[in-house]
Order: structure tokens, then sequence, then C-alpha cells
């Protein structure tokens, strides 16, 4: 047991140095104590946290973080998944619509509100999102930070994507 307390207080020192973030630090506290007990009690085997394992302490709803799609604020780490995929359009216009939208642990197919803040050149998030709540809307290309939340606002998603000149960027997001 010495040997799991001399780890337990390695890994604090280790972590109250490093720059990770609360949740970070939660996960890796909990890999090394949990390979510690194992190593001790001699079960041999050992399991890393997935994200989507961790999401219960990042949810917007216990209190832990904050959430509010109307400002523009960035989250990090950001929930969900986020990811763009470009179709042409007849009238050459860059247009932001909804792809496929689901929940990350079921798979299940979602509705959504999803607000885009555009980045400027200095990597500054502009107050002034462009809203997408159902069908096209017509944007310019850049960097924007998205922040998208399921219509019964329990689900979220959050980051930076990169929308496409002269196309339709479908958005696809795995809310979480």
């Amino acid at each position: 047991m010495a040997a799991l307390g001399k780890i337990t207080v390695i890994s604090l020192c280790v972590l109250s140095l490093s720059a990770c973030t609360s949740g970070d630090q939660s996960r890796i506290l909990k890999d090394i104590t949990d390979s510690a007990i194992d190593s001790v009690m001699g079960s041999g085997t050992s399991s890393s946290t997935t994200n989507s394992q961790v999401t219960d302490t990042r949810s917007t709803k216990s209190g832990k973080e904050n959430f509010y799609i109307t400002k523009a604020t960035v989250h990090e780490p950001d929930f969900g998944d986020v990811s763009i995929t470009t179709a042409k359009n007849p009238s050459g216009l860059t247009e932001a619509a909804f792809g496929n939208i689901v929940h990350k642990d079921s798979n299940g197919k979602l509705a959504a509100k999803i607000y885009l803040y555009p980045v400027s050149s200095e990597g500054f998030i502009v107050s002034d999102p462009v809203y997408l709540f159902r069908g096209i809307t017509v944007l310019n290309s850049g960097k924007y930070y998205l922040k998208s939340e399921s219509n019964q606002h329990k689900l979220i998603a959050t980051g930076f994507v990169d929308i496409q000149k002269g196309v339709t960027n479908k958005i696809n997001l795995g809310l979480e």
C-alpha cells in the first residue's frame, strides 16, 4: 500500500505542474490510480478512459461547466464531434447546411440549432454569430467556432470549423 501512496503523491505533483484541464487531470489520475491498484492486487489488466467515458464529469447540466450557446466563448476541451463535408451547389454561393446530426453515445438522429462565430484574422472570436436553425444559410468562407445545442437543450457540440468558399458546407455533429 505504501507504493500506491507514493504513486498517488507523485501523480498529484506532476499534475499540479502540468497545464492540463481539470477533465484531463481527472482522467490521468484515474488511469494512474487504476493501474497502481491493478498492479498491487495482481489483476494485471488496465484500461484507458475514452472521451465518451468522461462525459459525465464535463456535463453542462451537472454544474461543472457552464454552456451558453449565445456567448462567444471557446470551450476547452471541446464537446462532441464536429466535421464538415462539402457538396457542389448550382448557385456557387458559400452555404452552410445541416448534415448528419446524431447523439454521440447512441448514434440516434437529433434536431439541433447551430451558432457559427467568425474567427478574426488575429484569432479572436467575433460575438456576432451566423445562426443555423433549419435549412441552408449563406455566409462568408473562413474559420468559425461552432456551438451547437440539441432542441431539448441537453446535448451539445463545440469546435472550430473551416467553411469552404463556393460550396455547400454540410455540418455533421456528434452531440454529447
